[in-house]
């Protein structure tokens, strides 16, 4: 992404496209899948991994603790130290593999613009000679960023916050996410348009999503339904953010404000538009926050490019910065700009084709219009001089190992409460780092989040 670097600490870059909404550069990276042993094929998986402490504060001296549950049979795992060195971690019982760092090796050469996620080093995991998986890992900082918060206890499987509650659920799956809200409404009202649901000790392996839970929107795609009593909730909510990956939860960075998006994009019928869903095609419309959807992946990824129409009549791909804002039709599905303010959009008829920076497009580029949308799905309602434009949003952090320290809800305390910030702020996720524009600016200054929760 144009406005993000790659801060000098040995960092390889292993993938050519930073992933918005299911995001491919996990916490975690995975860059291999399996080994070979005996002549055949050996699959290897991470079922989950943590840090425990999850969050540390940045002068902190006591050592920390990191592990892993490998599915197959690894012969050995590494951590490179971005401080330097390998160090081995040493199997338990099923299949778990850790190892004790010092806190000056989990915190090498943290700095402010890292914004509270250091790289630690990479995990290296071998059959023999054969490196099966190399993945990147980092663990949460407290800075001066983050200030002590006022917790409430709520017996020995309830801490909140102002802006996050965590449950403590020794049995807990990532299948059980109805159990997790209809548990939440026993003790919190039915006040939030969206939950973030958020796994720590331990995360998993897995991109983070977003699924609505209700629609009573007419004209962007999506069938009318309300599944709300699966979830506990007597109407009101409306969808569901899932982050598997604890680091990944920032609800000021834009692969979250992403996520809520998919609320509403994309679910055109369209026949040009629908190639991209669940995000946008090839076209102007991928160089907003919804980006392109990869061919074959269902996956999200950014388009720096603007298509450029040259003297010949021939278009032509050129680098332009991400404005890391939802473009002009996302926000008139999100019924926050009318449909006289939305422009023609170009969309690219050849969805499978190099994109690079002065590579010229191949076949034919078409033109799409807000009449050509609203031909096939009808008019938005209710319109953006009715929708809604404030958004309520409670988020829920899940733990199986322990609840939450003082520390640790302090983060995500802080993390929740970025979502109603007014001006660009500092993010890190994975290896991006850069300024993200909070909901607030996302969406040119016409949505909002409202994140405090409150007990019933």
């Amino acid at each position: 992404m144009d406005d993000c670097k790659i801060p000098n600490k040995n960092r390889t870059l292993t993938i050519g496209l930073r992933q918005l909404g299911a995001l491919l550069m996990l916490s975690l990276l995975i860059v291999g899948s399996s080994s070979w042993k005996d002549g055949q094929a050996q699959s290897i998986s991470i079922q989950w991994f943590q840090f425990d402490p999850m969050a540390i504060r940045a002068d902190r001296t006591d050592p920390v603790q990191f592990s892993l549950k490998i599915e197959g049979s690894p012969s050995s795992v590494q951590l490179q130290l971005a401080a330097g060195g390998r160090v081995n971690l040493t199997v338990g019982s099923g299949g778990v593999w850790s190892v004790t760092l010092t806190a000056a090796q989990a915190l090498f050469d943290y700095q402010p613009d890292d914004a509270n996620h250091n790289f630690v080093g990479f995990l290296d995991i071998f059959q023999g000679s054969t490196r099966a998986l190399r993945l990147n890992t980092f663990i949460d900082v407290l800075d001066k960023s983050v200030s002590t918060i006022e917790l409430v206890n709520r017996g020995n499987q309830i801490r909140s916050g102002k802006h996050v509650v965590n449950f403590w659920r020794p049995d807990f799956s990532p299948d059980q996410l109805p159990s997790i809200t209809k548990f939440f409404y026993a003790f919190f009202g039915d006040d939030y348009d969206f939950i973030n649901l958020v796994f720590a000790l331990p995360s998993f392996q897995a991109n983070r999503y977003h699924f609505p839970v209700k629609n009573e929107v007419r004209g962007i795609g999506l069938r009318i339904f309300n599944d709300t009593v699966s979830y506990g909730s007597a109407g009101k909510l409306q969808g569901i953010t899932v982050f598997p990956i604890d680091s990944f939860f920032d609800l000021a960075e834009t692969s979250a404000i992403h996520e809520i998006g998919h609320q509403w994009i994309n679910y055109l019928e369209l026949p040009l538009l629908k190639t991209g869903s669940p995000h946008w095609p090839i076209s102007s419309l991928a160089h907003g926050i919804m980006g392109f959807n990869i061919s074959g992946s269902g996956v999200g990824g950014d388009f720096p490019f603007e298509l450029v129409l040259l003297p010949n009549g021939q278009y032509q791909f050129q680098s332009a910065a991400l404005p890391r804002e939802f473009t002009d039709l996302d926000l008139y599905l999100m019924g926050l700009l009318p449909a006289s303010q939305v422009g023609t959009h170009l969309v690219v008829k050849n969805q499978n084709q190099q994109i690079c920076h002065d590579c010229f497009v191949q076949g034919a580029v078409e033109k799409v219009s807000i009449n050509d949308v609203i031909t096939v799905q009808g008019a938005r309602f209710p319109d953006a001089s009715s929708a809604q434009k404030q958004f309520h949003v409670a988020t829920i952090v899940i733990t199986r190992n322990r609840l939450l320290n003082d520390e640790e809800m302090g983060l995500f305390d802080y993390f929740a409460a970025r979502g109603e910030a007014t001006e660009p702020l500092l993010f890190s996720s994975g290896l991006a780092k850069g300024k993200t524009k909070p909901f607030l600016l996302a969406t040119r200054g016409l949505g909002m989040l409202i994140t405090p929760i409150s007990p019933k």
